[in-house]
């Protein structure tokens, strides 16, 4: 902090969430590797939808009255009696392949943010979740590094792969990218699609019809795979996503692209721009032409399109896969952290956490959890 400024930390609970979107918009701006999971339109359609506008608590830090960082978090109840507690998870951020929980400058308030959600769980029936942070990012290294406390203990709860596409690498992009379109057996599996018919790509669907196109090949590429979970597996969750969506595409954010096969979609996928960075998220084709790998072709012209749009990081998204490492020159962690106090037993934390994330699944997709 600059000195000569008066710094305050503040906690509150607020129940309309649209008192804090223009702090929000300006926050984005400042904070480090926004991704559009932490833009106002995604965690405003989450709370309006899977948040089902219940309050939450916004911990903020101000210099001289102005918000510099914040995060809010979205409280859930669980279990009951005397092995209930609270979770906290950063709003919209249970859903999101990589997350954040500072908004704003994370170097300028985000300690005070973290030694605040310390005091928030240190009566001991409080857990917050901070899920889904990229290791070596500004934010888990403050996660890993505090709220140093006897009373508090920050553990980490797993971790993830997501590979990625660094075009700054390479000394010759266009050249490397056709390379590895070939490695994929692009330029033959074309070919051979465009026997079938006429091909046409569209990168930047619009949202209106695009996004039941999107559904529709999702829905053939899992119709044997019912217990299949994720961003589009439930009724709740799609609409969410479509809110989301289409709040994102408004604001040039997202892009929506389908492979056409004479009219008819056979592949489909979501890719988030925000500065010069693209993660491209819930690819799907069409059974019926797996064979001339539909989403292969359309995994290639988007890369193509991002190398000529200016990205320099092409995000291929949570896990790994075969056709991941066809294309990825790098990877990193993504490290889930939860804060709890020491006087809940770490036995019961644990068995209780898993218990929140099987109670939140199973209430989005309105059944039982299938192993």
């Amino acid at each position: 902090m600059r000195t000569g400024t008066q710094v305050t930390t503040s906690t509150r609970v607020v129940s309309e969430l649209g008192i804090l979107e223009t702090d929000w918009r300006r926050l984005e701006a400042s904070t480090s590797a926004l991704t559009a999971f932490q833009t106002w339109e995604w965690v405003e359609a989450w709370w309006r939808t899977l948040g089902r506008r219940r309050p939450v608590h916004v911990v903020a830090v101000r210099r001289d009255e102005e918000v510099v960082a914040m995060t809010v978090l979205h409280p859930t109840r669980i279990g009951a009696g005397p092995v209930s507690f609270e979770l906290f998870t950063p709003l919209g951020q249970d859903h999101a392949d990589e997350a954040l929980f500072v908004l704003g400058d994370v170097h300028d308030g985000g300690p005070r943010i973290l030694e605040a959600l310390g005091g928030l769980v240190a009566g001991g029936r409080r857990v917050v979740n901070l899920p889904r942070l990229r290791e070596g990012g500004a934010d888990h290294a403050l996660a890993s590094g505090g709220p140093r406390t006897p009373s508090v203990l920050v553990t980490e709860e797993g971790r993830a792969t997501c590979p990625v596409l660094r075009f700054g690498t390479m000394p010759d992009p266009s050249r490397e990218i056709q390379l590895r379109a070939k490695k994929a057996d692009v330029p033959r599996l074309r070919r051979r699609l465009s026997e079938h018919g006429a091909l046409t790509v569209e990168l930047h669907t619009p949202v209106a019809g695009g996004f039941d196109e999107l559904l529709d090949v999702y829905d053939r590429r899992w119709a044997d795979r019912d217990w299949e979970q994720g961003l589009l597996s439930s009724p709740a969750l799609r609409a969410f996503a479509r809110e989301a969506a289409t709040a994102l595409g408004a604001r040039d954010v997202l892009w929506l692209s389908t492979l056409r096969l004479e009219g008819r979609t056979i592949a489909a996928c979501l890719g988030y721009r925000v500065g010069d960075a693209y993660l491209y998220h819930k690819p799907a084709f069409d059974p019926e032409f797996a064979k001339f790998g539909p989403g292969h072709i359309l995994l290639s012209e988007v890369v193509a399109e991002c190398l000529a749009t200016g990205v320099q990081e092409f995000n291929l998204g949570r896990g790994e896969g075969g056709y991941k490492s066809r294309w990825a020159t790098d990877a990193h962690d993504l490290v889930s952290f939860s804060i709890a106090s020491t006087r809940m037993p770490a036995a019961v934390t644990r068995r209780l956490r898993h218990a929140a994330l099987a109670l939140r699944v199973r209430e989005h997709r309105g059944g039982a959890v299938r192993p």
